[in-house]
């Protein structure tokens, strides 16, 4: 049986390199700083419109958004991207449970990616159909890097 190494240990951990690597501290025990996000009470979001969630700094890595809400969600579906790609991070996730912090599903092909250099800018845009201005709901956040 093959021994394998996570991207982050390798030259790290794996041998490869004498004298080893440090891990890069920004994914490899890096802090965690959580942000919520919470639905202005009394407004409706209607389907394609952006909300705005707030911004990931230099060097940080999106790696957790949950979501909670009083009601359902239906038949809508939250994206979560950077404003250039509208489900760069969640692509078409939908919440039917209530007041359950509900974790949405980040697409793999970013959760590899390197922490960013520059700041993001994290949009929710609402699809399908719209969500009741009577809706509570609430983004929690999670990025990890060195600060």
């Amino acid at each position: 049986m093959a021994d394998h190494y996570v991207k982050q240990q390798v030259g790290v951990a794996d041998g490869t390199k004498s004298p080893p690597d440090r891990a890069d501290g920004r994914e490899v025990h890096a802090h965690v700083r959580k942000t919520l996000g919470s639905k202005v009470p009394g407004t409706a979001w209607a389907s394609g419109d952006r909300i705005y969630l707030g911004t990931m700094a230099p060097g940080r890595k999106l790696t957790s958004i949950k979501l909670c809400t009083d009601t359902s969600l239906g038949t809508a579906t939250i994206d979560i991207g950077d404003g250039t790609t509208a489900d760069k991070f969640v692509d078409g996730a939908t919440l039917t449970a209530t007041n359950t912090p509900t974790e949405l599903p980040i697409k793999a092909s970013t959760l590899d990616d390197d922490p960013s250099e520059g700041e993001t800018v994290l949009w929710a845009t609402v699809g399908v159909a719209a969500i009741a201005a009577g809706t509570l709901l609430t983004f929690q956040i999670e990025t990890v890097g060195i600060n």
